[in-house]
């Protein structure tokens, strides 16, 4: 589940909440495409 689709899939969640899982989620995406992405340039 991406975190675009958590984000919107949440209404009733408070903003704060699904905020902070927002963050949470796109932190983890972009290390993750960033160690993928130096495995493919090295």
């Amino acid at each position: 589940m991406s975190a675009l689709h958590f984000f919107f899939s949440s209404p009733s969640d408070s903003s704060e909440k699904t905020l902070g899982a927002l963050q949470k989620n796109l932190g983890r995406d972009v290390r993750s495409v960033a160690v993928r992405a130096s495995k493919v340039v090295a």
